[in-house]
């Protein structure tokens, strides 16, 4: 089929907005896409049209509007996309959508944040998750060991860590940052984690070479 070519087979045609037929069927709008509840067939109208022409769709892929339009569902406007490609889009599209509801009603609800009934309804709602909110559990820590009183908000499996340098010395324990580098002096490849300024390998990192040095005894 050559640039420009429409592909060859039935075609979509649109009843109303709310409705189009396709092959016989008529499918309806119902929530965001079009579909037919009492079809043995494929329900929604864009997946049907796909396998009209292509027979298959592989387990995990989803059909795509090309030109995000769900009431456009010609076969050209259609394309089969890795589920995770596809709801990755999706979550972009919908996330500078609400966005830009964000920015239109931000200087709305920061007047009514700042109005005497918008403090009311800050006092009540405090006042009525406060017991939770302050609410503590002992808790054992996975660092180094000792009881301590974790928040009833957080959830359980959550809470680890009796502090910020237990978290902090069991990330770098587990090799969570460490990134690949090379020695200075010898050329030797190491790791190391990626926030410190090591430049050299376990045998020429001065502070080892120097314990080495050490004699031993008193």
């Amino acid at each position: 089929m050559g640039d420009g070519q429409r592909p060859v087979g039935p075609r979509v045609r649109v009843i109303s907005d709310t409705a189009q037929e396709f092959d016989g069927v008529v499918y309806y709008l119902c929530g965001r896409y079009f579909a037919d509840s009492s079809s043995e067939g494929e329900r929604r109208l864009h997946r049907a049209v796909w396998l009209a022409y292509h027979k298959h769709i592989p387990d995990g892929f989803h059909v795509h509007h090309i030109d995000e339009d769900r009431s456009n569902n010609q076969i050209e406007n259609l394309l089969c996309l890795p589920g995770s490609d596809h709801i990755r889009e999706h979550n972009l599209e919908r996330r500078e959508e609400f966005a830009e509801i964000g920015r239109k009603y931000q200087p709305r609800t920061k007047a009514w944040h700042s109005s005497e009934a918008g403090r009311e309804w800050h006092r009540q709602h405090y006042q009525s998750t406060a017991e939770k909110l302050h609410a503590r559990h002992e808790a054992i820590c996975s660092c180094c060991g000792k009881p301590f009183l974790a928040s009833e908000s957080v959830k359980n499996s959550s809470v680890r860590y009796c502090s910020k340098p237990c978290k902090a010395h069991a990330r770098r324990q587990s090799g969570a940052d460490d990134v690949d580098r090379v020695c200075g002096k010898c050329g030797v490849g190491f790791r190391a984690n990626k926030y410190s300024s090591r430049k050299s390998c376990e045998q020429c990192f001065p502070a080892r070479r120097t314990k080495r040095l050490l004699p031993d005894g008193p």
